[in-house]
């Protein structure tokens, strides 16, 4: 292609590269998919409680989707169960957590914070943009139960006894036992945090005083007192012996 130079030179051939199109990625292909939150799965992820997403495939035939790709059915399946859909557009307006890329076999779905290489079957995670996507979770759904705090204590609690008994031999799983300890005062913390939120909701707040309205004394009711009538006294009747 001849263009002219803003000098008004010569015209000069230029010829385009043809721009490389990256590799497919070496992944089987994979169907769009919807993201579920129940309310019983929580996890302790990047220092702090957050909820536990669970992916399910619209595959058609399978999991209650019809073979159009209509998943009506599974949607109904999954919120009769307790889950909450988490929004496609959950992170903005005009924005989705579904990212389509070409495979050697098919269209590739993936969720955007996942990493796909070119031409590799490798996988990462953007991790600061996933803490990023759990805490916009987190924000839609209702907080953990305590009861769900203390299963998730409980474990935690063994996980972190068995490695800290493991570490007093071992000075090389003593960083381990440590990570383990401090997933346990995660769990603690968000415990201690919501049982002191439901206090405050239910008894009055320090410092405010609390008027309470005794009840008015009903009116007594007047007896009425009915008079008798008193008739006048006479004179006994005197009679006399002549």
């Amino acid at each position: 292609m001849a263009i002219k130079t803003k000098s008004g030179g010569k015209a000069v051939s230029v010829t385009r590269k043809a721009q490389k199109r990256a590799p497919p990625v070496r992944l089987r292909p994979s169907p769009p998919f919807v993201l579920w939150h129940h309310p019983n799965h929580w996890q302790v992820k990047y220092g702090q409680v957050l909820p536990y997403i669970k992916q399910a495939r619209l595959l058609p035939g399978v999991n209650n989707v019809d073979q159009h790709g209509r998943w009506d059915q599974m949607r109904l399946s999954y919120e009769r169960e307790g889950n909450k859909l988490i929004p496609e557009d959950i992170m903005g307006p005009g924005t989705s957590y579904i990212r389509r890329h070409d495979g050697h076999h098919g269209p590739v779905h993936e969720h955007y914070c996942t990493r796909v290489y070119p031409g590799s079957d490798a996988l990462g995670t953007d991790h600061e943009e996933y803490e990023r996507f759990l805490k916009a979770c987190a924000a839609i759904v209702d907080p953990p139960p305590i009861y769900v705090l203390e299963m998730m204590l409980e474990k935690a609690q063994k996980s972190a006894s068995t490695a800290l008994a493991a570490a007093r031999n071992a000075p090389e799983k003593e960083a381990f036992a440590a990570s383990r300890v401090a997933i346990v005062k995660v769990i603690e913390a968000q415990r201690d945090a919501i049982h002191s939120a439901t206090l405050a909701l239910e008894e009055p707040s320090a410092g405010v005083a609390v008027v309470v309205e005794e009840p008015k004394p009903k009116k007594k009711r007047k007896r009425r007192t009915v008079k008798k009538k008193v008739e006048p006294e006479t004179a006994p009747e005197v009679s006399a012996d002549v």
